[in-house]
């Protein structure tokens, strides 16, 4: 296999541990893909406001699929490449349904270059240390309310039930926006319809003049296997989500075996 002109990284499981961790040698070969030429990009459900963080985790990359795929940007240039909203008069009335159907739930809010978070968030998504909880995330956007990345519902009774907190939410969607879930965050999102990291990932490649074909995609959740099945060659980890085991055409080590670097490693000593 010759080098790619393109590699996306989903970040949690993929490139950063469970506790947070990304090894030297993940970082060594991300690195070393982008010294030979080649395009890197984090593809991520993190939103851009993590960027920051998210880099001095795993090293310098040169774009950012951010919020599954709603928002993509060019990391040298702050070049917006993609971005799709959800229309702030449904911002509101998402949101208070919500809160009127099902008491004690709580909200964050991602605009982008920043998340407002309402308390209780802090505790179940990673997060920069320095954004502070307010107690309502609606109130705190201010009026009229402006367009958003993404919704993030949250609620104590549902943080093992997320299919049912999914199912609470999805009564209040219109064609304009889905509902999604993972398996580890214990976090509800609504996204604007049809975003996924593989849409995201399609936008930077038309933007490169590149193919899915010249594209090698990491990644172990539900939320990666779009991207998987977009990409020339979907790698999983060893770690990974059984549907995303299945969809990926390679299977690598673990995110703690330095599964990117086993795969990457003998495509860069060619």
């Amino acid at each position: 296999m010759a080098l790619p002109k393109l590699v996306a990284f989903d970040v949690d499981g993929t490139l950063v541990s469970y506790d947070g961790a990304c090894s030297h040698r993940t970082r060594a070969v991300i690195a070393e893909l982008r010294n030979a030429g080649v395009a890197v990009s984090i593809a991520t459900g993190r939103p851009l406001a993590s960027l920051e963080e998210t880099m001095a985790m795993v090293g310098p990359v040169d774009f950012a699929v951010c919020g599954n795929g709603g928002v993509v940007v060019d990391v040298a240039t702050g070049e917006t490449i993609r971005l799709s909203t959800i229309a702030g008069a449904t911002t509101e009335r998402i949101v208070s349904s919500m809160r009127g159907k099902l008491p004690g739930v709580g909200t964050a809010i991602d605009i982008g270059e920043r998340t407002i978070e309402e308390y209780g968030f802090e505790r179940r998504v990673p997060r920069r240390a320095d954004v502070v909880p307010v107690d309502d995330a609606l109130a705190a956007l201010g009026t009229p309310c402006p367009d958003i990345a993404r919704l993030v519902f949250f609620h104590d009774d549902f943080d093992h039930d997320l299919p049912g907190l999914a199912r609470v939410l999805a009564s209040d969607l219109d064609q304009s926006t889905e509902v999604f879930h993972g398996v580890i965050l214990p976090i509800v999102e609504v996204i604007p319809a049809g975003d996924n990291k593989a849409v995201g990932l399609e936008a930077l490649t038309a933007h490169l003049g590149v193919t899915a074909a010249d594209t090698i995609a990491f990644g172990d959740g539900t939320n990666d296997l779009e991207m998987l099945a977009w990409a020339g060659t979907g790698v999983a980890m060893a770690n990974s989500a059984d549907v995303a085991l299945a969809q990926a055409d390679v299977v690598t080590g673990s995110v703690d075996e330095d599964g990117v670097a086993e795969f990457l490693e003998p495509l860069l000593q060619r």
